[in-house]
């Protein structure tokens, strides 16, 4: 059975960059599961969409990302060892944010679960790094809109880790700091593996 970390944080806060060297985090101990890249491939498959931000636009996307989180979740729940699941704790379409995660989503890996972490960084870190960002074409949004994601997110983090009965950690990714915070990762890690 797999053991299960969600590692979630506001686009651009920085939660891709620090598991992007998973070896140096969990010494090789764990597997990395994308939700938003394993979405995508769903997407090509059924539509040819390869761009992870043009997947909103899809027709009854509610339902049909239910069903593909669903299959997603399902294969992490059968792997074995220590899995990271990097995942969004809400997702925004325009002026909507609605939860990253359903209860029915949670509920696939409840015996599995063993903590959330939630990576953040300031607002005025995360609107430099989404400018930097060139791979992605994301949404122009104020500070105030960030400050309000950042706050739903650490709620939803919080709900989750209540319906989980697990334990909820707050990893700040400070600029230039990134060796850092992996190194703060690494130490919740250890009491889990």
């Amino acid at each position: 059975m797999a053991n299960v970390v969600f590692v979630f944080g506001t686009p651009g806060a920085g939660k891709s960059s620090t598991l992007s060297e998973l070896e140096n985090i969990a010494n090789g101990k764990a597997a990395k599961v994308n939700i938003g890249d394993e979405m995508l491939k769903l997407a090509q498959k059924e539509f040819g969409i390869t761009d992870r931000d043009a997947m909103r636009k899809i027709n009854n996307y509610a339902e049909i990302s239910e069903r593909w989180r669903q299959e997603i979740l399902e294969s992490i729940a059968r792997q074995e060892g220590l899995v990271l699941v990097d995942t969004h704790a809400s997702i925004k379409s325009e002026s909507r944010l609605s939860p990253g995660l359903s209860f029915s989503d949670l509920d696939l890996l409840k015996g599995s679960a063993k903590a959330i972490v939630y990576i953040d960084a300031s607002t005025e870190e995360i609107i430099a790094r989404r400018q930097r960002d060139t791979t992605r074409k994301r949404e122009q949004e104020t500070p105030e809109d960030i400050d309000l994601q950042r706050s739903i997110n650490l709620a939803m983090c919080s709900l989750f880790s209540a319906y989980l009965n697990i334990p909820l950690y707050v990893i700040h990714n400070r600029e230039g700091k990134l060796e850092e915070t992996r190194k703060q990762l690494a130490k919740v890690l250890e009491g889990l593996v």
